[in-house]
């Protein structure tokens, strides 16, 4: 059955909301036009983001449809940013650089562990990345090893299951994924190897 003149401007709107749903940077007219292809050119694309624009106006949606540095973006309106502000410092906190990640994953699968045995898997000291660990509550202090000088052990948080979407300890990925899946789930690209050889001094 062929589309009709309005279900094809519905599908439009529908290509353009989509595209500035996933897009973080602002869209250009032609931006939506080259990459919708058939069916879009100029003047429906306009039509389509005004569209959009009046119909979250009217539903007092907490986001607008903005017009800046010639394009489109969806941005929140400005009464939310405080809110807003507070979920990034959540997501400043959950951040690990790559020395953080490797030691968590020497955590993780080696628990209990000391500091010691943490450090001769690594090569390097991780005194101050475990601090931060800690301060990030992915691993805590679980026990005294019975050895010499009864140095504390260490092992993961409830927290570092729900971060990482683990039933149990148990439901942890191959050894050799460990770092690379962490980092993925923490959308945490790697740091220079020199940085983090600065944190683990």
């Amino acid at each position: 059955m062929p589309l009709t003149p309005s279900s094809l401007s519905s599908e439009l709107r529908k290509k353009v909301e989509v595209l500035l749903f996933v897009h973080d940077h602002p869209l250009r007219v032609q931006d939506f036009v080259s990459i919708i292809g058939e069916g879009a050119d100029k003047a429906s694309v306009e039509e389509a983001l005004e569209a959009i624009g009046r119909e979250l106006n009217l539903a007092d949606k907490p986001y607008a449809l903005e017009s800046l540095a010639g394009g489109y973006q969806f941005l929140s309106r400005p009464e939310y940013n405080p809110m807003l502000q507070k979920l990034k410092e959540i997501n400043k906190k959950e951040t690990l650089s790559k020395a953080q990640l490797e030691t968590l994953a020497v955590v993780a699968y080696s628990q209990p562990v000391t500091r010691f045995d943490i450090e001769s898997i690594r090569g390097v000291g991780c005194s101050p990345v475990l601090k931060v660990l800690q301060e990030k509550d992915f691993i805590r202090v679980v026990g005294r090893a019975d050895k010499l000088g009864a140095p504390v052990l260490y092992g993961t948080t409830k927290r570092f299951l729900e971060i990482f979407g683990l039933a149990d300890i148990a439901d942890l990925p191959e050894r050799d994924d460990i770092v690379h899946t962490f980092r993925d789930k923490l959308q945490q690209k790697p740091a220079k190897e020199g940085k983090d050889d600065k944190e683990d001094a």
